[in-house]
């Protein structure tokens, strides 16, 4: 990505790029998706919800959203599952 890009639109592209392959992302891998919008949409259509990790998708979801998405109940600290 762009050395000039914002630190945080960086940081939330891997977190859902991370979503969307199901591992952890860096900014190369969101960059190789930006740069194929197709590849993009298929991937987002392709999501197989019964297979994500639900703990990973918190994690995800907890580093986006900080102490708001604690406060909203959408992740529970010392939660499993």
């Amino acid at each position: 990505m762009a050395k000039n890009a914002n630190g945080d639109i960086i940081f939330i592209m891997e977190k859902f790029v991370s979503i969307l392959r199901g591992q952890p992302a860096d900014a190369q891998s969101v960059e190789l998706y930006l740069k194929n919008v197709e590849g993009l949409n298929l991937a987002i259509t392709r999501i197989d919800y019964s297979k994500c990790d639900v703990n990973e998708c918190k994690a995800n979801v907890k580093d986006l959203l900080g102490a708001r998405a604690i406060s909203l109940g959408l992740v529970v600290e010392g939660a499993d599952g």
